[in-house]
């Protein structure tokens, strides 16, 4: 009973750049499923690949020759200094594709343990966040690779960095195969260090992991022209977990698509992907104007 307008902006293109204002999807990086060098966006490893919401914006892109760019982005906020900043450098060199991102901005997350009756909600832990982050992606030995790396300083909490790194390939009869690695410090190595907050704000995507290290492999093959079947698993390392997604896309016609997906969880209690969190699936339909 509600609608929401992800994007709703005005793109300008002048001879040295192009503006874009309004609430426009902004996209960082080059991994699949986890983006360390992203702090608009946390994808759903269940379903990394469904679109972004958008974000308020104003977006200045500067062409430096035929192969480089370079990015500003402003996102406000109350005022300037809680205001999200970024700037970003990007090339290419041979068969790859590289970035240099810069970002600073306002991080809040609660506390999930104290609940303040005055606002009606936990308490906020707001605090400045900077990040310094590279990301590439191309070809190597007729493989698809890519990788990410952002290093944050915080300015209450500890610092971390997160690190995701990822290749792919597809094979003449047309089966698709897809690995790719995270690691995020912000995460715990021992599944019996996990807290209330670390569950809370994984869910409400305030962070995003639990576990410090983590797997994402995709197999997918078409069975016709419009029927695709896959199989997902997300693998946590650190807590020997996993959730096995199943999946299928169907295409009634150019405008009608349904995807598909069941998810099991297997791992003992007290893990990231425990089987007592229980099992799932989602079916969505998406229809084109």
């Amino acid at each position: 009973d509600r609608t929401f307008l992800d994007n709703a902006y005005l793109k300008l293109a002048f001879q040295p750049f192009d503006l874009t204002i309004g609430k426009q999807q902004i996209s960082l990086g080059t991994g699949y499923v986890w983006n360390p060098v992203d702090v608009f966006n946390i994808k759903d490893v269940l379903d990394p690949t469904y679109e972004q919401p958008g974000h308020n914006a104003m977006r200045v892109d500067v062409p430096l020759g035929l192969a480089n760019t370079v990015t500003a982005i402003y996102s406000p906020d109350d005022e300037w200094k809680n205001s999200a900043k970024l700037i970003q450098f990007k090339g290419r060199i041979s068969r790859f594709d590289l970035a240099l991102t810069a970002i600073e901005t306002n991080w809040r997350f609660h506390d999930y343990t104290v609940f303040v009756p005055e606002e009606q909600n936990f308490k906020v832990l707001p605090e400045k966040r900077q990040l310094l982050g590279a990301s590439t992606a191309g070809e190597l030995l007729g493989l698809g690779v890519w990788a990410e790396f952002a290093y944050n300083w915080m300015e209450q909490t500890d610092d971390f960095y997160e690190l995701s790194a990822g290749t792919d390939y597809t094979f003449d009869f047309q089966t698709y195969i897809l690995l790719e690695y995270y690691r995020n410090t912000l995460g715990k190595g021992d599944y019996r260090d996990y807290t209330l907050n670390d569950w809370m704000r994984n869910f409400a995507q305030e962070q995003k992991a639990v576990s410090r290290d983590q797997v994402y492999i995709l197999i997918q093959h078409p069975v016709t022209d419009l029927l695709e079947v896959g199989l997902s698993t997300i693998y946590s390392i650190s807590d020997n977990s996993a959730a096995l997604v199943p999946n299928v896309t169907y295409s009634f016609s150019q405008n009608v698509d349904v995807y598909a997906y069941l998810n099991w969880n297997v791992g003992k209690e007290g893990t990231y992907f425990a089987n007592s969190m229980g099992n799932g699936g989602f079916v969505r339909v998406r229809i084109y104007f």
